[in-house]
């Protein structure tokens, strides 16, 4: 019983030292021209994906599918690419986006 409390107490230890990225509810909201503004006029390598903003001037280089499929979708909604059209990614790629990548939200359209 000892070595369980004990192992549990680590495994809390280090669950506590998750990052899980910023809450949702605490990520700035940009207009769509706001975004487009912070991509052209301040080269933020930004792009949306399901509504949400992502830099990814960190991951181009890094990525699966090579940087040109990253670069080539900065300034743009890569939600219908990242869901099957070019390929679809598995959780582990949106794991790493969530916590490490995603900057913003983009405020819908009416």
């Amino acid at each position: 019983k000892g070595f369980i409390q004990m192992r549990m107490k680590e495994l809390d230890n280090k669950q506590k030292k998750l990052a899980f990225g910023t809450p949702v509810g605490k990520l700035p909201v940009y207009t769509e021209q706001e975004f487009l503004e912070q991509v052209k006029n301040y080269k933020k390598q930004w792009m949306v994906i399901e509504g949400f903003v992502y830099d990814v001037s960190t991951f181009a280089l890094d990525h699966p599918g090579g940087k040109a499929l990253i670069l080539g979708g900065i300034g743009k909604d890569m939600t219908e690419a990242f869901n099957g059209g070019v390929y679809q990614h598995h959780n582990s790629a949106r794991n790493l986006m969530n916590t490490s990548l995603r900057v913003g939200r983009l405020n819908p359209t009416i």
